[in-house]
């Protein structure tokens, strides 16, 4: 089963100032599997099975093997409504603290989407620092008493 951490500098993104957006987002995270993308592939539209212009490139993803109405019914929002977010995750967004992709978040492809930003919020991990030191801590009190090894 996939894991997903959330981190939440998304409650200041430009994704959480509109609820259908917002919703639609978390819910294609949370559907998405780890994907290695071996070749470039077109982006496509949402409402037709036309190339964008937008390729994205070679690399690891997150995939949702569903169609845009699969993702909008889990994310409870109106279909059309749903649709519309996801053309604009799809779109560049120059309000995005990240500029990689332009800012674009999720793309429809063939067999269905990609979430570009989805290894970043999976590789996250802020308890680095602490496990660090408390690592530290532990191997010098185990040094202190005697022991070796933590």
């Amino acid at each position: 089963m996939p894991f997903l951490k959330l981190d939440i500098k998304i409650l200041t993104s430009s994704v959480w100032i509109d609820r259908d957006v917002r919703d639609v987002f978390l819910t294609a995270l949370l559907m998405a599997e780890p994907f290695e993308l071996r070749q470039e592939i077109e982006q496509l539209e949402v409402r037709e099975l036309k190339p964008t212009g937008f390729v994205v490139p070679p690399g690891w993803y997150g995939f949702v093997e569903a169609a845009g109405i699969g993702i909008v019914n889990q994310a409870l929002v109106k279909y059309e409504d749903g649709l519309t977010a996801l053309e604009k995750l799809g779109a560049p967004d120059q309000n995005s603290r990240s500029q990689e992709f332009d800012g674009r978040r999720v793309v429809r492809v063939n067999h269905g989407y990609i979430v570009l930003n989805f290894m970043a919020y999976r590789e996250k991990d802020h308890t680095t620092r602490e496990r660090s030191r408390r690592y530290r801590l532990r191997k010098k009190m185990s040094e202190k008493n005697g022991r070796v090894g933590g």
